[in-house]
């Protein structure tokens, strides 16, 4: 990882710092997903790739810059399953204004009847640059949830005893509940993809 302290910081600097942090699972993506946002943010200030950053953006950036080496600190244990008797995928999915997310926990009953819960793996996307509500924001976090649970059902390859997906949205089970057809193009295709994933 180049140190931005070595050359001038640009957007091609930060676009390769941000690359490189490796996360295939999400399990760290609650904390990635602020550099995306700010790599977002050097795109709506239509800084070319060599372009020094602004004092203030540069500020911001070597104050996160320091805190990205937390992530090493992580730790996460790998082994889900011990012996389960029961296995439950439990997904949920979640928006603010610069991002949405989803998550999936595994819950398993083992021999002993002990319950355990852990996070299996998780996405999450920058909220698109071209403003939409916060109720489709929460629409295309469950359609998120719905890819990811489709991909790890696959990839478990395991006996799942019950799925279930979980939102605090009304207005994304509201649309859920009834035909796509009767929405409006941008959410009637999400509305029927997810349909069509979670059946």
């Amino acid at each position: 990882m180049q140190e931005p302290k070595n050359s001038p910081v640009s957007k091609r600097i930060i676009s390769f710092i941000v690359a490189a942090i490796f996360d295939p699972l999400g399990l760290i993506s609650p904390g990635v997903v602020v550099y995306k946002i700010f790599l977002q943010q050097l795109w709506l200030h239509k800084l070319d790739w060599g372009d020094q950053l602004p004092s203030e953006l540069l500020n911001q950036w070597m104050d996160m810059y320091l805190h990205l080496f937390q992530v090493t600190e992580i730790t996460v244990d790998r082994l889900v399953l011990t012996k389960p008797t029961e296995i439950q995928l439990h997904g949920f999915c979640d928006s603010n204004e610069k991002y949405y997310g989803a998550c999936l926990y595994l819950r398993f009953v083992n021999q002993q009847v002990e319950i355990t819960t852990k996070l299996l793996c998780s996405k999450s996307r920058d909220a698109p640059v071209k403003k939409i509500t916060l109720p489709k924001l929460e629409l295309c976090g469950a359609l998120l949830l719905a890819q990811l649970i489709q991909k790890t059902v696959l990839a478990l390859n395991l006996k799942i005893y019950r799925i279930l997906l979980w939102t605090d949205s009304t207005n994304v089970l509201s649309w859920l509940a009834t035909s796509a057809s009767k929405w409006k193009i941008f959410v009637a295709n999400r509305v029927s993809q997810i349909q069509e994933l979670t059946a």
